[in-house]
């Protein structure tokens, strides 16, 4: 993705428009009487001229409320098809005859705005706009401005700014489909980032410099995870452990990369060597004390224990694997970290456990208790023609059958013409097991 998902648009929106709900469903006062409030609200500060004009522009008689329980009422979603910029999904709030856009710069949330349902009467005006294929959504994503892709990457502020643009780059290209550009791009920077480290210890330093270990660490998870999508998790897992020899990290920044080769491993039935990957970071974990000792990033202890779940499960059977499955399920809320923006939501994580144990009645039973908002690209899992949209592993197919039906109500099949788009252009089946 290029920027953060709409899968928290209709929530993000119900937020926006909470005075107006509030003000639709306060009590009664209960110590004095006070007069009546006017006929027309005043518009408050925080709404702007511009969202008074996109109001007036997008909010005539193409918009929906009906099968969106999120939204407060005296509210409507339309479409703006903006010539000049993306096209934007638009709130209209009656009650101040204003509107806040929210533009959709992803063909995977192009695809999950087409499924839903309740957004039937604006499928016209998106398929006009982005084609019955989505190509043209394509040709625009590939144009994404490089400051609104970087403002799009959570670490972009914490890395050196050439190799953030270099990622930000990156994810564009896969997000247009584009892998070989994707994975040629950030080939190329983690060659210069080694050169310049090599040019370093040449000069007489002693020790490895820090100062790249960190964009290090990612571009090798990155052209790892690139891989596994191409060929599979095992091919990505060898990949990354070519990779960790060839470019030796830090204790500091050797976690992410590391955890992500025993995902890897797990995902692609090489339980035994997951297990050794993922024991270090695994110990001494168990139900009753999930904090560590020692500072981690807030939630990390989810993804060792979903993959010495799945590891132990291969391994010992589901005896062992047990202990690890109620840690990751013992988490109900999201981690917050003043450090780190953005986390694996909780669901992301169960679901993939699942997946990887093969457990399909555990997938399900977590779906239907955790489901994500209703444009989160997660609900693409159940598309007959799409691509794992968590891990790289496939639902099983009459899994997937069922639970597509079972969704039939809010979502649809989408028709053959999106199926290119649906697999993000990759080949058939690339890179799932």
């Amino acid at each position: 993705m290029i920027r953060k998902g709409l899968a928290s648009v209709v929530a993000a929106l119900a937020c926006a428009a909470a005075p107006v709900a509030a003000q639709l469903t306060s009590p009664e006062p209960t110590v004095k009487a006070v007069p009546p409030p006017p006929a027309s609200s005043p518009v408050p500060t925080f709404i702007q001229l511009s969202e008074l004009a996109l109001f007036a522009r997008f909010c005539g008689g193409e918009t929906v409320s009906e099968g969106i329980p999120q939204l407060p009422p005296g509210t409507r979603i339309g479409f703006a098809d903006d010539p000049d910029g993306p096209a934007s999904l638009v709130l209209c709030i009656d009650q101040y005859k204003a509107a806040l856009a929210i533009p959709v710069t992803s063909t995977d949330d192009a695809l999950v705005f087409m499924a839903f349902k309740p957004f039937a009467p604006l499928w016209p005006a998106a398929e006009a706009r982005w084609g019955s294929d989505l190509e043209r959504l394509r040709d625009e994503v590939r144009r994404t401005p490089l400051d609104v892709a970087l403002a799009a990457y959570p670490y972009s502020a914490q890395m050196d700014p050439a190799a953030a643009a270099v990622f930000a780059a990156s994810r564009t290209a896969s997000a247009a489909g584009d892998h070989d550009r994707a994975r040629a791009l950030v080939e190329a920077e983690l060659v210069r980032l080694a050169a310049l480290e090599a040019a370093g210890k040449a000069k007489g330093r002693k020790k490895r410099e820090v100062e790249y270990g960190f964009e290090i660490s990612l571009l090798i998870g990155r052209i790892a995870n690139l891989e596994a999508y191409a060929n599979g998790p095992s091919a990505g897992a060898d990949l990354l452990a070519r990779l960790l020899e060839q470019y030796p990290l830090d204790e500091d920044y050797r976690a992410n990369p590391v955890t992500n080769l025993g995902a890897l491993l797990a995902e692609a039935g090489r339980s035994a060597e997951a297990l050794a990957v993922i024991a270090p970071f695994a110990k001494g974990i168990d139900p009753g004390r999930i904090q560590p000792e020692r500072y981690q990033i807030p939630g990390s202890i989810r993804e060792f224990s979903w993959i010495a779940a799945c590891a132990q499960n291969g391994v010992a059977g589901a005896s062992a694997a047990a202990p690890y499955i109620r840690v990751v399920n013992s988490f109900r809320r999201g981690p917050v970290d003043p450090y780190v923006g953005w986390t694996r939501s909780n669901a992301s994580i169960k679901f993939r456990m699942y997946k990887c144990l093969g457990d399909m009645e555990g997938y399900a039973a977590a779906w239907r208790r955790e489901q994500p908002g209703p444009l989160s690209v997660l609900w693409l899992e159940f598309q007959e023609h799409g691509r794992s949209m968590i891990g790289h592993r496939r639902l099983d197919a009459p899994l997937r059958a069922a639970l597509a039906a079972e969704f039939a109500p809010d979502y649809r099949e989408l028709p053959e013409s999106y199926r290119p788009a649906l697999r993000a252009w990759w080949p058939e089946r690339a890179g799932e097991e």
